[in-house]
């Protein structure tokens, strides 16, 4: 006999689970994770590693163990849809309640820039190639190497000896970088939040009220899992003095500063921001909050 549906899978699926267009090519299953009675799409910097500890929780899977950045390859590995043959993938998706959580876009770009380009160093993964862009345009010639740290484990990368590393860039800079590279070239951490969104949601929280959200994915699918408490998002700090959208990236970590959104944006960025990511901002906007 086939396996019938509880009551609780049949609501959840009558009145939750909306109907679903084609999906588009290169639709990102590596960040959609898979729980047996939800989907949840973990967006880069929108509290995705909070969201993922909860997830593993809600599944039985104590996180407690898994240090830093680690989570993100835990649950790719063991949950994401990209591990499912395609027609599986896409029948999870027909048949599950998809959720997700988005985040202002300014913040999220201040947060992905004090992260990746600060915080980080110059021979990060993410933040390498658009040191390289900026600084040597399409032309860029290896010449040498260098090691850096990745997870656990040290990996050997291609550099360029004209490229200035240690200097990095400064976040306009990068402002200007997000506006001349197409959304598909773009890192997940600062590719905008709309690409990920190619099939409807069930339900959308925001990162700045992520406990309200992870509280009501809970509620709907009638999940015991323990809501991790918000933690005071480093990018929302007030200004710690002078505008610094323009001190490079170098500069700002040998002076140990981890900038926030008020001290990168000024009305200039502020504006082209918006523009760029004027989808991401609307999406916000609607997005559920308390209240």
């Amino acid at each position: 006999m086939g396996r019938t549906k509880s009551a609780h899978q049949r609501t959840m699926t009558n009145l939750d689970t909306p109907s679903r267009p084609d999906l588009p090519r290169g639709f990102p299953f590596g960040h959609y994770l898979a729980h047996p009675e939800f989907i949840l799409c973990a967006i880069p910097k929108c509290g995705c590693s909070t969201a993922k500890r909860w997830l593993c929780r809600a599944m039985h899977d104590d996180p407690s163990a898994i240090q830093g950045g680690a989570i993100h390859k835990h649950c790719r590995d063991r949950y994401a849809l990209l591990n499912l043959p395609p027609r599986k993938a896409r029948k999870r998706l027909d048949e599950s309640p998809v959720f997700t959580i988005l985040r202002d876009p300014a913040l999220r770009l201040a947060s992905a820039y004090a992260a990746k380009f600060v915080a980080r160093g110059p021979l990060d993964f993410s933040s390498k190639p658009v040191i390289e862009r900026v600084q040597l345009g399409e032309s860029i010639t290896y010449d040498a190497e260098a090691e850096t740290a990745h997870a656990a484990s040290t990996t050997t990368l291609p550099i360029s000896t004209a490229a200035d590393y240690d200097r990095g860039i400064t976040f306009r800079e990068f402002v200007a970088y997000l506006e001349a590279t197409p959304d598909k070239d773009l890192n997940p951490h600062w590719r905008p939040q709309s690409n990920f969104l190619a099939t409807p949601m069930a339900f959308t929280g925001t990162a700045e009220h992520l406990s309200w959200s992870l509280a009501q994915i809970s509620d709907r699918m009638n999940l015991n899992t323990p809501i991790p408490e918000d933690r005071p998002q480093r990018a929302q700090q007030p200004a710690s003095g002078p505008n610094l959208a323009d001190t490079p990236a170098g500069d700002l970590r040998a002076q140990n500063l981890t900038p926030g959104a008020a001290d990168l944006f000024d009305n200039d960025l502020q504006a082209r921001v918006q523009a760029r990511y004027a989808q991401d901002f609307q999406l916000h906007a609607d997005a559920a909050r308390p209240g």
